[in-house]
């Protein structure tokens, strides 16, 4: 599988070449490992589309964090957290009752 040892040297050398950036590299990588995949015979139909599924869920599960995060985010900003946090860290201990902001 000496074919497969250039996809380092395919994505490496067209990013420092100027030939693509690395969003680019990677789908070139893809696609040439990918042909060589279907030319060696050694990927079918049904690999194919496991293999699609599983980069399906596993992505779809990545963007569920992001959004949680995202919507955590806006939250607290939202509730100026980020601003009453300090004040509230900082209190005095003769005061354990006073209020934040």
């Amino acid at each position: 599988m000496l074919l497969l040892t250039l996809t380092p040297v395919i994505i490496l050398g067209g990013i420092l070449g100027g030939l693509f950036t690395p969003t680019e590299a990677v789908s070139v990588a893809v696609v040439y490992v990918l042909l060589i995949a279907v030319g060696t015979r050694s990927l079918s139909w049904s690999g194919f589309r496991a293999s699609v599924r599983e980069t399906v869920i596993t992505t779809a599960g990545i963007m569920l964090i992001v959004a949680a995060a995202a919507l955590l985010g806006h939250i607290l900003a939202r509730e100026r957290l980020p601003r009453c946090s300090p004040s509230c860290s900082s209190g005095s201990p003769s005061r354990p009752s006073s209020s934040c902001c």
